[in-house]
């Protein structure tokens, strides 16, 4: 997972080196979520395997037509079925549902403008937060991009007052094994790594 994880690292970076030349290239959300799927499902590293075999309902019939191994992208939008994360990379492993697979890594993404939605961006935290709970190596980023042109980190203090701000003069670092958030200015990042749900809504 090293070389995905810095892969990743390197695709976010230059999407937020992106953003920060011109945010209103971005209307909503999901320009930048297409964005970002795109350019991560442009790199090969995230390539895998995934086995079909009869077991599979949905799939099962490709078998006799493409064989029990096709190569696509780990890279899934709105993944997996049960939780739906923005994005996500899976790792097959079972034979029979391939909508539910684990997810080494997985990025929830907001756009805020003048009306912060800090509430969703905790409940983005809390998601990932959760689902660590069941995969102790998961990897959660939380990415809130922050339109104003104005914004500075005493607003950001305000809105997200128990989030530890560390500012990443360098571009996006991310800890590996834990839940990340960012925030994304015009011209700064910051960020921490919270460790509970209650450390993000007190």
């Amino acid at each position: 997972m090293e070389l995905e994880i810095e892969t990743l690292q390197k695709v976010l970076n230059n999407l937020v080196k992106e953003y920060q030349k011109n945010p209103i290239e971005y209307f909503y959300e999901e320009d930048i979520r297409a964005d970002l799927l795109i350019k991560l499902r442009s790199e090969n590293i995230f390539d895998i395997a995934l086995p079909i075999t009869k077991k599979n309902e949905w799939l099962g019939d490709y078998v006799e037509i493409l064989g029990d191994v096709i190569n696509i992208s780990g890279i899934k939008a709105e993944y997996p079925s049960n939780t739906r994360f923005d994005i996500a990379y899976i790792k097959p492993n079972n034979e029979k549902n391939h909508y539910i697979f684990e997810c080494p890594f997985a990025i929830e993404i907001k756009l805020s403008q003048k009306d912060s939605k800090n509430r969703d961006f905790k409940l983005d935290i809390e998601k990932l937060l959760n689902y660590k709970t069941q995969h102790p190596n998961f990897i959660g980023i939380a990415i809130d991009f922050e339109q104003s042109p104005v914004i500075k980190k005493e607003d950001l203090d305000k809105n997200y007052g128990n989030f530890k701000m560390t500012e990443f003069k360098k571009g996006i670092e991310i800890s590996k094994g834990l839940i990340n958030y960012f925030f994304i200015t015009k011209k700064e990042i910051f960020g921490g790594n919270p460790k509970t749900v209650t450390e993000a809504y007190n």
